[in-house]
């Protein structure tokens, strides 16, 4: 009977082992055989055989101790997924370059304000500020998101960009903004200005004038006007310029002379001012007449004439040729020249006549024109 029970027990341990492996796999025996002093307990349905653990080193098999267990049911294990730690990249991020947005250009007064800002990273070479599409020397390599721009002339319009500066890059790098631009502004009206200091006096007989100064920051065209206008003197509407020659009549003084200088909206004017008209008290420039002859031989029967019998000589002096008066008589027989003096400038007709110790006068010489110089 008990060599029954260890059959079946063998059997049962050796479906049992079947069943829980097979192949190349580990079999529970094995387990069984390196694990000294221990009970193996091993599990076929609702029974348990525990195996004692072998004596004196040797394999011996023992009956069965046999108990009842429920069934264990195992819980199957869920893999649930791990997400792998993040990397640390130990890198340096890389620069960002690119142009700054140019968002004002306010005219500010007699300046333009500019404002931009960057969203890339901040340029070490600063920014170079364009206008018209030329570099602004005086605005090169500006530091911070703004600039003021001076001395433009605002009446045209004006544009901007902004050129960012990458020195930091290799090669250095430029990044140019939009564009903004100014409307032409339409600045106040400025009064043109009037100067100059007219001669306050002229002779009669002579002449005169004076031109006035004028300018106009605006650069307006400029009309003049005159009150009290001298009746003597004409006015120069473009010009400005007064000027005329009075004469002995009108003599005098002339007030309260006013030049006005308009450039269509706005005014200015001289401090009023007088001329005043002088008599001629400068006596008048003369001048004179050289004369050289030559003494007659014959007389007008053809006789001979010494020049001993010669007494003197007249001259005649006349505006016209039809026209002669005698001015000099010379008691010299012997004088072939003579200076007339005293002369208003001009031309004149000459002649002379000889006459003898007994006043025999002859007829005029040829006629011939001189004219009397200073």
């Amino acid at each position: 009977m008990r060599l029954h029970q260890a059959a079946f027990s063998a059997i049962t341990l050796s479906i049992i082992l079947s069943a829980c492996g097979g192949g190349s796999a580990v079999t529970e025996s094995d387990q069984v055989a390196n694990i000294p002093d221990q009970e193996t307990a091993v599990s076929s349905g609702n029974e348990t055989i525990v195996i004692p653990p072998p004596k004196n080193g040797a394999a011996s098999i023992d009956e069965p101790t046999t108990t009842t267990t429920p069934p264990v049911t195992s819980t199957p294990v869920t893999s649930t997924p791990v997400r792998p730690a993040p990397t640390t990249n130990t890198r340096e991020p890389a620069e960002v370059f690119g142009a700054a947005s140019l968002t004002t250009a306010a005219v500010s007064g007699d300046n333009v304000v500019l404002s931009w800002s960057q969203a890339n990273d901040v340029p070490q070479g600063g920014y170079n500020i364009f206008i018209d599409g030329e570099n602004s020397k005086d605005l090169s390599n500006t530091a911070g998101t703004t600039a003021t721009v001076q001395g433009l002339d605002l009446s045209v319009q004006h544009c901007f960009t902004v050129q960012a500066r990458y020195t930091q890059a290799t090669p250095v790098q430029f990044f140019t903004s939009n564009s903004r631009c100014t409307d032409a502004q339409q600045s106040d009206n400025q009064a043109p200005v009037i100067t100059g200091n007219p001669t306050n006096s002229v002779n009669a007989g002579e002449s005169y004038s004076f031109t006035p100064s004028a300018t106009d920051s605006d650069n307006d065209n400029l009309t003049f006007s005159v009150t009290n206008l001298p009746a003597w003197a004409q006015f120069n509407n473009q010009t400005g310029t007064l000027s005329g020659s009075p004469t002995a009549d009108d003599v005098g003084d002339y007030n309260n002379i006013v030049i006005t200088v308009s450039d269509g909206t706005d005014e200015d004017s001289l401090n009023a001012f007088a001329v005043t008209v002088n008599s001629d008290t400068t006596a008048p420039a003369t001048g004179s007449i050289s004369l050289r002859w030559v003494a007659p031989t014959t007389r007008t029967d053809g006789s001979a004439l010494n020049l001993s019998e010669i007494q003197g000589f007249c001259v005649y002096v006349g505006t016209t040729r039809d026209n002669l008066q005698m001015v000099a008589d010379i008691n010299e027989g012997d004088r072939t020249t003579y200076v007339l003096d005293n002369l208003d400038l001009g031309d004149y007709y000459v002649a002379v006549s000889v006459y003898d110790q007994q006043n025999n006068m002859s007829s005029y010489s040829n006629i011939v024109m001189k004219t009397a110089v200073n």
